[in-house]
């Protein structure tokens, strides 16, 4: 079931070889067999992202590379919270997707550093089959410069623009229709009788 993407960072390349070697053939790798030490090289890269409902999705771990990245310590933080209200029901479509149906996210954005430079960047979520059933679905992920160093912020960096990259890759359970969330998702979700 193993697949590759034309992907450009090492810490994205990585990320999915060993995403693919843990699942095997199964659908997803479950989470209780994630192994730091199999992408120990890109560890500062990688983040957990919990996606407890469509409005709480938590970072359960976040690497340091990512906090020098991005200005800011992430882990424990709901990743909403974290961009503006217009991008908000687009992030949180599409995360609700990638561990929902479940599927790959693959991108590139550009972030605006404090002092104006701009630099691409690439990113990828994996889904990760939870501990229990009963317990959130996961996403492992990888963000990384595309030039391959690091930018260090001392003030947290702006996204710049659209993502025209941006793609679901299926993994062998389908992909949504769409890259942008329907009237159906936007609506509140209802509360129980």
């Amino acid at each position: 079931m193993a697949f590759a993407l034309p992907l450009k960072t090492e810490p994205c390349l990585r990320l999915l070889a060993y995403w693919n070697e843990l699942r095997g053939d199964a659908l997803l790798p479950k989470r209780a067999d994630l192994d730091p030490s199999g992408f120990l090289e890109v560890l500062p890269y990688i983040s957990i992202l919990e996606v407890r409902d469509r409005d709480t999705m938590i970072y359960r771990l976040c690497g340091t590379g990512l906090r020098d990245i991005l200005g800011f310590e992430a882990t424990g933080c709901n990743l909403l919270d974290l961009v503006s209200a217009t991008a908000r029901p687009v992030r949180a479509y599409r995360n609700w997707v990638a561990a929902t149906r479940p599927c790959m996210i693959a991108y590139e954005v550009d972030l605006t550093y404090p002092s104006g430079a701009i630099y691409a960047h690439e990113g990828i979520s994996l889904p990760l089959a939870p501990r229990r059933p009963d317990a959130p679905p996961l996403l492992l992920r990888a963000f990384a410069p595309i030039p391959g160093e690091i930018w260090y912020n001392r003030a947290a960096a702006r996204r710049g623009g659209a993502d025209p990259s941006f793609r679901f890759v299926d993994i062998g359970a389908g992909t949504a229709a769409s890259i942008h969330p329907a009237g159906d998702f936007l609506a509140p979700e209802p509360v129980p009788a």
